[in-house]
């Protein structure tokens, strides 16, 4: 998605998340926008997210995936309303999604062919220097990850 351009939602449920959901995109997100701009740059979120206004967690749900609600004070769930903007701007398929602690777990950030700062790790949801595991995927992609 474009630099400073922002993809638009709408909210679908309030008070409510998904005891479901796919993945954390991110453990301290501020804001629904923030969420939003972080799942649609996810390429394995689909359109459907949630955002904490109290936890600030956002999670999504992977594309086609549907939602088994909960009651949840703080949480509501929304929904990426012009998906194309999500749509990866690289000809592969490539992206690897870096984890903070072994086995794929604790907070996630995910990239597409490219090559990013430790900046763009905390921005994408990470911590810088704090790596435990990452996850490649698409035939022939590889990842290179620096110490420094």
């Amino acid at each position: 998605q474009d630099s400073g351009r922002h993809v638009p939602y709408t909210l679908v449920a309030v008070e409510t998340a998904c005891d479901n959901t796919f993945k954390d995109v991110a453990l301290t997100v501020g804001s629904e926008q923030e969420c939003a701009d972080l799942a649609c740059a996810d390429p394995q979120c689909g359109s459907m997210f949630e955002h904490g206004r109290t936890s600030f967690r956002c999670a999504c749900l992977e594309a086609g995936q549907g939602c088994i609600e909960r009651k949840e004070a703080g949480t509501n769930r929304y929904e990426i309303t012009e998906t194309a903007l999500c749509e990866p701007r690289t000809t592969d398929n490539c992206f690897a999604t870096l984890y903070g602690e072994g086995y794929f777990a604790g907070w996630a950030a995910s990239f597409t062919t490219g090559s990013y700062s430790g900046d763009d790790l905390v921005a994408a949801g990470g911590a810088d220097k704090d790596a435990s595991s990452v996850f490649v995927s698409g035939e022939g992609c590889t990842a290179t990850l620096y110490g420094n």
